[in-house]
């Protein structure tokens, strides 16, 4: 195993600055901060807003299996969800980070669930509204196995774990 930075081994980008001005009733869902929820995205009726159309912003499109990470507010570091195949299409909101790895989303997403909240807390600015930057979550380590296919086991073994553990504490 090496001990690699995330901006390593995954594509990552900031989303766009949608002006609100602009939002719409219906269309694309835009994936918010408020939307980034301790391992889940919310995007229930009242808190989600929409944008027209993809013309122009395709790059900010979500697919499932991204990872997308909240910027920003009191409870970075454990704001962060996969994007499911329910969740798109939606778009990408600035102050919202977007961590795409292909088939290794699932190990990615056990590793930043595992030890970024800890990350975090040593780097967080002591401001209002605590902020993170591209580079502070490009900079975080994970050990990373040379093998992808190590990785893609890893992480579905976690996945199906953690599913496991919400089913048996919702009885």
């Amino acid at each position: 195993w090496e001990q690699r930075k995330l901006g390593d081994v995954a594509d990552l980008l900031t989303g766009y600055p949608f002006e609100s001005r602009h939002f719409t009733d219906t269309g694309i869902p835009l994936v918010r901060g408020m939307n980034v929820k301790r391992g889940y995205l919310d995007m229930s009726a009242d808190i989600c807003e929409n944008w027209s159309d993809a013309a122009g912003v395709e790059d900010y499109l979500l697919k499932a299996g991204d990872i997308v990470i909240q910027m920003d507010g009191a409870l970075i570091g454990s704001s962060y969800a996969m994007v499911t195949p329910e969740n798109t299409p939606s778009l990408l909101v600035q102050r919202v980070t977007r961590v795409r790895c292909g088939n290794r989303s699932r190990y990615i997403f056990q590793a930043v669930q595992r030890g970024f909240l800890r990350y975090i807390k040593s780097l967080k600015t002591e401001t209002a509204v605590p902020h993170l930057s591209l580079s502070d979550i490009a900079d975080y380590a994970i050990p990373v196995p040379k093998e992808e296919r190590e990785q893609e086991h890893i992480g579905s073994f976690f996945s199906r774990l953690d599913d496991l553990i919400t089913l048996h504490q919702r009885k």
